[in-house]
């Protein structure tokens, strides 16, 4: 079975709903976290110049905001612990 890269996919679709805030958003992909052993799929830092976004997805944005695409099977604990 062919393994399919959703994260891509995830990834575009999140910058393609959000890209009229593109001046005032940093994304950081495959943002690597405690000793580089684990990485949160996309981080999305929100410049302070900014207070809200009209955006569903976007609307209750803090400064710092993490996403983590989970796919079919997937779990939030890896199967080495």
């Amino acid at each position: 079975m062919q393994k399919i890269d959703w994260h891509a996919g995830f990834v575009s679709a999140i910058k393609l709903e959000l890209r009229e805030y593109d001046e005032c958003l940093t994304y950081e992909e495959e943002h690597y976290i405690a000793n580089r052993a684990q990485r949160l799929d996309l981080l999305i830092i929100k410049n302070d110049a900014l207070d809200v976004i009209d955006n569903p997805i976007a609307r209750i944005f803090g400064k710092f905001n993490i996403f983590e695409y989970k796919g079919i099977g997937d779990t939030l604990i890896p199967e080495n612990l």
